[in-house]
């Protein structure tokens, strides 16, 4: 069975949207390879996806990044512990229900990442 490739970036058609003018329209692939572990290939972006390690920005091409990293997006930084959490089969929901596989995800104002078309988790907003 064939492991599903997730995109980020700034175009509308993208797994997860992230509106910022730093990320490109379509600005990385991610799939998930096990529970703590995401595979990352950039997509050719403008500025860059970068892994921070040991305080230093190191940028990638495509690299295999535990849940324990930090990723660069442009500007945006993302724990891949996040990435984990929204792409990941049950999605990081206590029913399961997969709201990793279904429905666009976008960076809310206060930085945490929810359904597009749902209040945000965090603070509420829409």
């Amino acid at each position: 069975m064939s492991k599903k490739v997730f995109t980020i970036g700034r175009g509308e058609n993208c797994d997860m949207v992230l509106a910022d003018p730093s990320v490109s329209r379509m600005h990385a692939e991610v799939t998930v390879e096990s529970p703590s572990r995401l595979n990352i290939k950039d997509c050719k972006s403008t500025r860059g996806t970068f892994v921070l390690r040991n305080g230093r920005a190191e940028k990638i091409l495509h690299e295999t990044i535990s849940s324990h990293e930090t990723l660069r997006f442009g500007t945006m930084d993302m724990a891949a512990s996040e990435l984990l959490r929204v792409f990941s089969p049950a999605g990081g929901t206590p029913d399961g229900q997969g709201r990793g596989h279904s429905g666009k995800r976008i960076r809310c104002e206060c930085g945490a990442v929810r359904l597009a078309d749902q209040p945000c988790s965090e603070c509420g907003a829409r």
